[in-house]
């Protein structure tokens, strides 16, 4: 349970990162080629150096996809992040029905493996949209499921 919450925590950090990312880039080339644009008449190379510029930095993302997502692998991020809350949140029940003594613990073994069953689902996507997991945010998604399984259930 505690791995499902810091994988949704995790999802969620990493889209927002992902997100500003792209945000960034597109402000960054757009301004490259409004620049290079408005250079033609005041400077010979202006548009050369602002073409290149965008080219160079258009390869850039192509080359090192894991860096900057398309809007494909955002929309594949904000899946995995729905899919782990779900999870999450479905191991949650599960749990309090074990503490309250509503299921045997025969019962809430059975229940928790067809959960678990269900994330096999998601490896696949995972596996082609996590490259990189940058060690700052896993470190922050760690303390932030800390703090909340602290207040939750302690």
């Amino acid at each position: 349970m505690s791995q499902a919450k810091e994988n949704e925590i995790y999802m969620s950090l990493y889209s927002i990162r992902q997100k500003k990312l792209l945000n960034y880039y597109n402000v960054f080339i757009t301004i490259s080629a409004f620049l290079g644009t408005l250079s033609w008449k005041s400077f010979e190379y202006g548009p050369v150096i602002g073409s290149s510029v965008v080219v160079i930095a258009s390869l850039l993302k192509q080359v090192q996809q894991f860096i900057i997502f398309d809007e494909n692998k955002l929309s594949k991020l904000v899946t995995i992040q729905n899919f782990y809350a779900k999870y999450f949140n479905k191991l949650e029940a599960l749990w309090e029905e074990l503490c309250n003594s509503r299921i045997s613990d025969e019962e809430a073994a059975k229940a928790f493996y067809i959960i678990k069953d269900t994330e096999n689902e998601i490896n696949l996507v995972v596996n082609e949209v996590i490259v990189y997991r940058p060690k700052s945010l896993q470190k922050e998604a760690s303390e932030a499921k800390g703090n909340y399984l602290q207040s939750i259930h302690c």
